[in-house]
């Protein structure tokens, strides 16, 4: 007669303990993915390569962290002042939540993370291969 009522309180709490485990992972993910990029897009030389640069890191490090359900997405801003300008890297992912036994509307959440990386000041103004003058 117990286990009739202590199996469901168990069953509820490891479906909850899973659910919490996937939105920590996801929100590590996107805060990885975010910081990772913007910091890869500040070293570069040029806006168009700190903004390629930015998402093909973004891309690699979603793909490390199982971001791969088809919903990620990473939205990449090239901010220039000179070399005072910045990079900000912006990404949302969509969980799911279907193999768990959940209401319907809360089958998906959606965890974004933005970061922002300012352009290195010490590295160097002339292009890879030039001296100064």
């Amino acid at each position: 007669m117990e286990a009739a009522f202590v199996l469901p309180v168990l069953l509820l709490l490891a479906f909850a303990v899973v659910g919490v485990h996937r939105v920590a992972l996801g929100k590590l993910g996107v805060s990885a993915v975010a910081a990772e990029a913007a910091a890869a897009g500040a070293r570069s030389d040029s806006p168009a390569e700190a903004r390629a640069r930015a998402e093909a890191r973004g891309h690699d490090v979603a793909a490390g962290y199982g971001l791969t359900n088809g919903t990620f997405r990473l939205t990449v801003e090239v901010r220039t002042g000179g070399r005072d300008g910045d990079v900000t890297a912006t990404a949302t992912y969509d969980l799911d939540f279907a193999g768990l036994p959940l209401p319907a509307d809360w089958a998906r959440l959606t965890v974004a993370s933005t970061h922002a990386a300012p352009f290195e000041p010490f590295r160097s103004r002339w292009p890879s291969g030039e001296r100064a003058p």
